[in-house]
């Protein structure tokens, strides 16, 4: 599963779109291989959906730099 919209609103993002990227990339390179052989290769794109990456941060950036 990959998502539709990207990037996230927060940073660092850069593990979160290298995963993303990687899923499209291995989708399509297995839908052109395999479909050779009749067989089909999908990635869902969900859309927006609420999850804690989505959601504004109840953490301060003091407290997160002190938590560094």
């Amino acid at each position: 599963m990959t998502s539709v919209l990207s990037p996230p609103a927060r940073r660092p993002y850069v593990h979160y779109l290298a995963t993303k990227a990687a899923l499209i990339g291995m989708t399509r390179a297995l839908a052109v291989e395999l479909g050779a052989h009749g067989i089909t290769v999908n990635a869902i794109l969900p859309g927006s959906v609420e999850t804690g990456a989505a959601r504004p941060s109840p953490v301060t950036t003091e407290q997160r730099e002190q938590r560094a």
